[in-house]
């Protein structure tokens, strides 16, 4: 295991300013201050802590945090509860970055912790005080991570946290532009309304995505003028009303966002549905 001061020179621990927790799904704030926020504030004497009073939520237990910004991380750091209690230290883990907070994907790393050397005792004081436990991951561009607690090292139901760091370097957000336009169906008959679905080459960023909208023949295929994608969000559908033609007419259909337009051909085709009568 790599420790916090093997962290090379090109890479360094990212300053907390900017963190903020988006989600966490237990923690314990009524009789104990085991807020998630301890788990991000770069004091190794505070920690998060899962509930316990009231109720005890069982494994697995996670947060999620938006770093403020973009970094090409490499390795994350778990520092466990630093006041000679082993309960809540995390045994399995799984650790996700995710340019969006939405699209999570594969875990970048999963494991154990090793505590190899350490005292296990819960309730303490009379544990071991770890130093943080640092895995690396290949270089993942992202701007939110997530670490998901498995299993307890003493086989209970808590996860605890005194402190949570990414290794990486800054970086620029990902560049998202239209991937391609698909129709449902490419031929329609005058007078219908169909859809056609557009792709991203990624998910929307934070704050969302608004798609222009066009038709290279509106008289005949209309189309709405935007498309919004909330952010996270990799594709999205809009609706196509075609109009009466007397011959069969091709229409482009297209879509615009990240500088980048993609098109597709609509065929519309006289003709009217038949009627029931007879």
């Amino acid at each position: 295991m790599i420790l916090a001061g093997a962290v090379s020179m090109a890479q360094s621990l990212i300053p907390h300013n900017g963190w903020s927790v988006i989600y966490v799904d237990s923690q314990e704030t009524s009789c104990f201050p085991g807020a998630a926020s301890n788990a991000i504030d770069g004091n190794p004497a505070t920690f998060w802590h899962t509930q316990f009073c009231s109720a005890t939520p069982p494994l697995p237990h996670e947060i999620q945090i938006d770093l403020g910004a973009y970094y090409n991380l490499s390795a994350f750091q778990y520092l466990p509860r630093q006041d000679g209690s082993s309960c809540g230290w995390i045994n399995q883990y799984q650790f996700y970055v995710s340019t969006d907070g939405v699209n999570w994907g594969t875990p970048v790393a999963a494991g154990n912790f090793d505590y190899t050397g350490y005292t296990i005792k819960c309730p303490g004081p009379a544990a071991g005080v770890p130093t943080p436990r640092q895995i690396g991951f290949p270089a993942t561009l992202g701007r939110f991570m997530r670490l998901r607690a498995l299993s307890e090292i003493n086989g209970k139901p808590w996860t605890s946290v005194a402190e949570i760091n990414v290794v990486g370097t800054a970086s620029s957000a990902p560049a998202v532009s239209v991937l391609q336009v698909t129709l449902n169906p490419a031929t329609v008959l005058a007078g219908s309304v169909s859809s056609a679905t557009v792709t991203l080459t990624a998910p929307a960023p934070v704050g969302g995505a608004v798609l222009a909208l066009t038709s290279s023949n509106p008289a005949v295929a209309a189309v709405p003028a935007s498309l919004s994608l909330p952010a996270g969000a990799s594709s999205g559908e809009f609706l196509i009303s075609a109009s009466a033609v007397s011959a069969s007419t091709t229409v482009t259909i297209s879509a615009s966002y990240g500088g980048i337009t993609q098109g597709a051909t609509l065929t519309v085709t006289p003709g009217a549905l038949i009627q029931h009568n007879g």
